[in-house]
């Protein structure tokens, strides 16, 4: 067996953007002449989508965003097809002056019993677009075809073939001045079936009206424990609890001007086989570090209630992978699960890891 590997390169233009956290910031700026933008925007999400001379068929489908923004999130599911297999972690679309979409999913298999057979522990695609451009990238760790390791560059459109049988993309990247799509891995088989796993859509119009004058005075920006966090988090990856890794996907917050926090949460533990799905998203707070965030709620473990879990979560910058910090504690109650963001009562026994992602992404969304 022959396996080809090329790239195909498509230009690309990156907004670049830094940030800087700081306790107390004093700008003054005169005035000036101020331009603004009516926006729209749109996106899309899914974790795999199937599609064969027999139909189609689409898992975590988010759906297309309103053209003037929302967010819209996927619940996450485990994925059985003859075609494929996977945990489902995330999918998530979002925007109001920009637009953002994530998918990710876990425990990946393609043509599950064939030679030829794909595998991938984790496959993360995040996209965005923004008046200024768009930008993209996929997270995909451990991935083998045929028993055979394939090394990842991290390069758009890096193809791996088997002449004559199949083709995967991977890191696949659709892009156009204002949009851009995402495909962390697309199967195309001689046999005309295509398997798009976590693909990830962002994109937006912006038309630019001069606008009137404007006076900015002084501005001050304090950041302290009692801040209030009404905005939201979504994230995918992996971390590692010895001596094997765990997968997690969440969206959690005050998502679409609500008032009471909601989302999602999975999380599995591929060395003892611990399944943890979120039955709700109690409560959402500020963590103790800038850009941290913990919530939890009600959960099942392994399809079994009574359970209580919190997660912290950290956003550290771009990339995610060795910077971004999630951990997770998982305990059993009777009684319910707290509210106020306290972990397991003194002398409960609980499941607990932490660590900084080996790969995927956390992104807070304050605006």
């Amino acid at each position: 067996m022959t396996i080809n590997i090329k790239h195909a390169h498509f230009r690309l233009s990156v907004a670049a953007v830094m940030t800087a956290m700081i306790l107390v910031t004093g700008v003054i700026v005169p005035a000036i002449n101020q331009a603004y933008a009516t926006t729209t925007v749109g996106g899309e999400a899914e974790a795999i989508s199937i599609s064969s001379p027999l139909g189609q068929v689409n898992f975590m489908d988010t759906g297309p965003l309103l053209s003037s923004g929302s967010e819209i999130d996927a619940t996450p599911i485990t994925i059985q097809n003859p075609l494929a297999t996977a945990d489902g972690l995330v999918s998530v679309t979002m925007g109001s002056s920009d637009a953002e979409s994530q998918a990710g999913l876990g425990s990946l298999v393609l043509l599950p019993g064939d030679a030829n057979q794909i595998t991938a522990y984790f496959a993360m695609a995040t996209s965005h677009a923004t008046c200024s451009g768009v930008s993209g990238s996929s997270d995909i760790t451990s991935l083998t075809m045929a028993g055979q390791n394939i090394q990842v560059t991290g390069q758009p459109n890096q193809v791996v073939s088997v002449p004559g049988v199949l083709t995967l993309t991977i890191n696949e990247q659709v892009i156009t001045p204002n949009s851009i799509e995402v495909n962390a891995l697309h199967l195309h088989t001689a046999l005309g079936t295509d398997v798009i796993v976590s693909s990830a859509s962002s994109s937006v119009s912006c038309s630019t009206t001069l606008g009137a004058l404007f006076t900015l005075g002084l501005v001050q920006t304090a950041y302290g424990w009692e801040t209030s966090c009404i905005d939201f988090t979504t994230g995918g990856g992996w971390v590692q609890p010895p001596p094997n890794k765990g997968t997690f996907g969440f969206v959690a917050g005050y998502k679409n001007g609500g008032t009471n926090p909601r989302g999602n949460f999975e999380y599995h533990d591929h060395n003892n086989g611990m399944n943890l799905h979120a039955l709700d998203v109690a409560y959402y707070k500020c963590g103790d570090f800038d850009k941290s965030r913990i919530f939890g709620g009600d959960a099942r473990v392994n399809n079994v209630s009574g359970y209580c879990y919190k997660a912290y979560v950290q956003d550290n910058g771009e990339p995610g992978k060795n910077t971004d910090y999630f951990a997770v504690w998982v305990w059993a109650s009777s009684t319910g699960c707290p509210t106020d963001g306290s972990g397991p009562p003194a002398g409960t026994s609980y499941y607990a890891t932490g660590n900084y992602l080996g790969g995927g992404n956390i992104q807070l969304h304050t605006k």
